[in-house]
């Protein structure tokens, strides 16, 4: 499967029908915000450790040595794991800022940051020793189990986790 495949296959999860009655749109924005700040802590921890940024460092340190956080723990995994994780928070940095001005959300930022993603998991996927286009296959093989025509709410609320996890289960 190559990524164009992988895009197109992405539809058997859209769904049809947004439910926004479900969840107060203050809440919404307050939780986004929290996890905004979370990802800003978790950057300023990622540049502080891989590169040697300042901020945060003495405390990092002392959590390092009291607690054992990263001994032993792989860098380009934790590395990569940061990544993924603060990019994330500067996607979730556009939708709120999307939600607070009622603005559309810039299109190049996206794909910048989608790009920025992108790159941290070629870095976790290299560390597997895998290819995006093995993600990829698997995490089909895997919607298809759940979704064997296409998204349905019977099917998110009940999965085969059992038959779920036999596409990725592969002996490693």
């Amino acid at each position: 499967m190559n990524m164009n495949q992988y895009l197109e296959q992405s539809g058997r999860t859209a769904a049809a029908v947004l439910h926004s009655e479900k969840v107060h749109p203050g809440h919404a924005l307050k939780w986004l915000a929290n996890f905004n700040v979370a990802a800003a802590a978790l950057d300023q921890v990622k540049k502080c450790v891989f590169y040697a940024r300042d901020t945060l460092m003495h405390t990092w340190r002392e959590t390092q040595h009291r607690e054992g956080a990263i001994d032993g723990m792989d860098m380009d995994t934790l590395h990569a794991l940061l990544g993924v994780m603060t990019e994330a928070g500067e996607l979730g940095e556009l939708l709120e800022e999307a939600i607070i001005t009622g603005n559309p959300i810039d299109r190049t930022k996206l794909i910048d940051e989608s790009g920025d993603i992108l790159w941290y998991l070629a870095m976790l996927f290299r560390k597997l020793d895998t290819t995006f286009e093995e993600v990829g296959e698997k995490n089909i093989k895997k919607l298809m189990v759940r979704f064997p025509d296409k998204f349905t709410f019977d099917a998110v609320n009940n999965k085969n986790h059992a038959a779920e996890h036999e596409v990725f289960d592969d002996g490693a």
